[in-house]
């Protein structure tokens, strides 16, 4: 039996993640649904309209989890759309994701929780696990440095595949174990980070050259 190696795209195929999101919602029943009962009152970041709109009940969003400081520059939205290549551009990236997806909303720590105000802060940050379970989708960046994005997603570049052709045979390189990656990654050293990867019922792990999905 032919086997065939497959080089790995520069851009993500959103038709296969959407397929694959469509699989799972369908064949997968309850250990893959998101609970619905959202624990506070939520702000999602609208990807069309770039502004934060309330949470209605039941309404579905993906989520972004990444390992951020408190160096990264984000802008406090109000009713003033934000303009594109505003934001971090691993927010930009799951925004653009998200829209790719078919879906509208997202939620973003840094963005949908108001960092200056305390009580807000202390009535949501304790529920990050329902949050992230309640996430139709948790897209988790395992790029570190300075605000790298998603690869392959809104013309962020992925790390090129090697390939070398002998003689008339074209030999392609395996890629790391993304899983393997996400275990040893800066990501999974935080603390916050691990409900975020822990309570989702569905992940979109982006290392450096592959996305992957796991439910």
């Amino acid at each position: 039996r032919e086997v065939r190696a497959r080089v790995v795209p520069e851009q993500v195929n959103y038709q296969q993640l959407k397929d694959y999101i469509s699989f799972c919602e369908t064949n997968h029943g309850r250990n893959c649904k998101p609970d619905k009962s959202l624990p506070v009152p939520l702000k999602l970041f609208d990807c069309h309209k770039r502004v934060l709109v309330r949470a209605a009940p039941g309404r579905p969003y993906f989520a972004l989890s990444y390992a951020w400081d408190s160096s990264t520059n984000v802008p406090k939205l109000g009713g003033t759309p934000v303009k594109h290549g505003d934001l971090p551009k691993v927010m930009e990236d799951a925004a653009e994701l998200t829209r790719k997806l078919g879906k509208r909303y997202l939620w973003v720590d840094q963005l949908c929780i108001n960092q200056d105000d305390p009580q807000e802060k202390a009535a949501q940050m304790p529920k990050m696990a329902e949050i992230y379970g309640g996430s139709t989708l948790t897209i988790i960046s395992l790029n570190h440095g300075q605000d790298p994005g998603l690869a392959g997603v809104n013309g962020t570049t992925r790390k090129r595949q090697e390939t070398v052709l002998t003689k008339g045979i074209q030999l392609i390189s395996t890629l790391k174990d993304p899983l393997a990656m996400a275990e040893a990654s800066y990501w999974n050293t935080r603390i916050w980070t691990f409900q975020e990867g822990a309570f989702p019922c569905r992940r979109l792990f982006f290392t450096e050259d592959q996305a992957y999905f796991h439910c």
